[in-house]
């Protein structure tokens, strides 16, 4: 099935969101786009790129849930708390290894590594749900999709191999096994008004399929 089932995941600086598919390939695409913000009266294509951690480093919240936990909460209790935003451009110009490490706003900081992961994986399993939630009679994993993620042209191939690794850690794709999902590494141009933000769709094509997230 993951040869014709694609989930495609943009992973931004400032905001993040997926689409997916389940047309067969040889049929016209008929993608859908998850909406955000529904809770707190919004309507948007894309979810802040943010993530709540608790003081154990226990993954709390991510997106509008995680900045509103964050905003709500007070000095103290803020900051035990390890909340990241627009984190992923703290990866660009570093020489990557699974212990490179980030700052949080409470300025301690966690392994990059941890942080894209647990964000990676909220939203697996987000679109999961989101498919389960709209399809009758039929239960998705990981495995039946091949997912797309986008990552900056910018970035060197270290930086893209970490986010395999963090797609791997996520469970998006078991490394050595045929247990997980495919992932495509897709790059992007950054542009003025793009894909960072909510007017300008992003547009991937995948083996002659277009998805615009």
């Amino acid at each position: 099935m993951g040869d014709s089932y694609i989930i495609a995941i943009d992973f931004g600086t400032a905001y993040s969101g997926y689409a997916f598919s389940l047309t067969p390939r040889d049929k016209e695409i008929d993608p859908v786009l998850k909406r955000w913000g529904k809770e707190h009266g919004l309507d948007t294509p894309k979810t802040p790129t943010c993530i709540l951690f608790s003081e154990d480093e226990k993954f709390s919240k991510f997106g509008y849930e995680a900045k509103t936990a964050y905003i709500n909460m007070r000095g103290e209790d803020a900051t035990k708390h390890y909340f990241f935003e627009a984190f992923k451009m703290a990866l660009y110009g570093k020489t990557l290894n699974k212990d490179v490490t980030i700052k949080a706003a409470n300025g301690k900081s966690m392994k990059a590594l941890k942080v894209f992961t647990e964000a990676l994986q909220y939203l697996k399993e987000d679109a999961l749900e989101t498919i389960a939630a709209n399809t009758v009679g039929t239960k998705f994993i990981a495995s039946d999709f091949t997912w797309v993620l986008t990552v900056p042209a910018i970035w060197d191939p270290s930086t893209k191999q970490f986010m395999r690794e963090a797609a791997t850690q996520a469970g998006i794709v078991t490394k050595g096994t045929e247990t997980g999902g495919t992932i495509d590494i897709t790059v992007h141009e950054v542009l003025d008004g793009g894909p960072e933000g909510h007017t300008r769709p992003l547009e991937m094509i995948w083996s002659g399929q277009t998805l615009a997230i």
